[in-house]
Protein backbone atom coordinates (compact mmCIF):
# COMPACT_ATOMS: atom_id res chain seq x y z
CA UNK A 1 0.00 0.00 0.00
CA UNK A 2 1.29 3.68 -1.04
CA UNK A 3 2.28 5.92 1.70
CA UNK A 4 -0.87 8.00 0.50
CA UNK A 5 -3.30 5.33 1.28
CA UNK A 6 -1.47 4.68 4.62
CA UNK A 7 -1.74 7.37 6.32
CA UNK A 8 -5.00 9.75 4.23
CA UNK A 9 -5.59 11.98 7.22
CA UNK A 10 -2.42 13.81 6.70
CA UNK A 11 -3.21 15.20 3.40
CA UNK A 12 -6.74 15.73 4.52
CA UNK A 13 -8.37 19.39 5.87
CA UNK A 14 -11.05 20.04 7.76
CA UNK A 15 -13.83 22.75 6.15
CA UNK A 16 -16.63 24.48 8.07
CA UNK A 17 -19.51 25.09 5.49
CA UNK A 18 -22.48 27.44 6.04
CA UNK A 19 -25.37 24.78 4.36
CA UNK A 20 -28.92 23.76 4.46
CA UNK A 21 -29.79 21.51 7.04
CA UNK A 22 -31.64 19.26 4.38
CA UNK A 23 -27.99 18.96 2.83
CA UNK A 24 -25.73 17.57 5.56
CA UNK A 25 -26.07 14.11 4.79
CA UNK A 26 -25.56 14.45 1.08
CA UNK A 27 -22.18 16.54 1.83
CA UNK A 28 -20.56 14.36 4.04
CA UNK A 29 -21.75 11.50 1.86
CA UNK A 30 -19.42 13.57 -1.03
CA UNK A 31 -16.89 14.00 1.36
CA UNK A 32 -16.68 10.26 2.57
CA UNK A 33 -16.17 9.70 -1.30
CA UNK A 34 -14.17 12.04 -2.80
CA UNK A 35 -11.66 11.53 0.79
CA UNK A 36 -11.42 7.64 -1.03
CA UNK A 37 -9.65 9.49 -3.84
CA UNK A 38 -10.34 6.60 -6.39
CA UNK A 39 -11.95 6.44 -9.80
CA UNK A 40 -14.91 7.11 -8.38
CA UNK A 41 -14.18 10.08 -6.83
CA UNK A 42 -12.70 11.29 -9.88
CA UNK A 43 -15.76 10.67 -11.85
CA UNK A 44 -17.00 12.39 -9.10
CA UNK A 45 -14.84 16.23 -9.25
CA UNK A 46 -14.50 15.97 -13.07
CA UNK A 47 -18.59 15.91 -13.15
CA UNK A 48 -19.21 18.49 -10.18
CA UNK A 49 -16.56 21.00 -11.86
CA UNK A 50 -18.18 20.62 -14.97
CA UNK A 51 -21.44 21.40 -13.66
CA UNK A 52 -20.32 23.80 -11.72
CA UNK A 53 -17.80 25.70 -14.76
CA UNK A 54 -21.66 25.91 -17.25
CA UNK A 55 -23.12 27.61 -14.12
CA UNK A 56 -20.72 30.20 -14.16
CA UNK A 57 -20.84 30.40 -17.85
CA UNK A 58 -24.40 30.57 -18.52
CA UNK A 59 -24.92 33.30 -15.10
CA UNK A 60 -26.19 36.26 -17.13
CA UNK A 61 -29.49 35.71 -19.08
CA UNK A 62 -30.90 32.87 -17.72
CA UNK A 63 -34.21 34.07 -17.70
CA UNK A 64 -34.06 34.51 -21.36
CA UNK A 65 -32.20 31.07 -22.28
CA UNK A 66 -35.38 29.64 -20.53
CA UNK A 67 -37.51 31.45 -22.67
CA UNK A 68 -36.00 30.89 -25.78
CA UNK A 69 -36.32 26.38 -25.04
CA UNK A 70 -40.15 27.41 -24.24
CA UNK A 71 -42.26 25.25 -26.64
CA UNK A 72 -43.68 28.23 -26.99
CA UNK A 73 -41.61 29.90 -29.35
CA UNK A 74 -42.74 30.44 -33.09
CA UNK A 75 -46.11 29.55 -32.07
CA UNK A 76 -46.95 33.49 -32.70
CA UNK A 77 -48.96 33.40 -29.67
CA UNK A 78 -50.47 37.14 -28.76
CA UNK A 79 -50.62 38.16 -25.29
CA UNK A 80 -53.08 41.53 -25.16
CA UNK A 81 -52.77 43.43 -21.62
CA UNK A 82 -56.07 45.66 -21.07
CA UNK A 83 -55.00 49.35 -21.25
CA UNK A 84 -57.88 50.85 -19.44
CA UNK A 85 -57.51 52.73 -16.23
CA UNK A 86 -56.14 52.30 -12.98
CA UNK A 87 -56.19 48.82 -11.37
CA UNK A 88 -57.64 48.37 -8.10
CA UNK A 89 -55.00 46.72 -5.70
CA UNK A 90 -55.88 44.71 -2.41
CA UNK A 91 -53.48 44.73 0.92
Amino acid sequence: MSDQHSHPTESLQEFQVLARSTDRDLIRSLAERLIADDGQAALIRHELEALLNDERRSGRGGVIKALRRSPLVGSDIEFERAKGGDREIEF
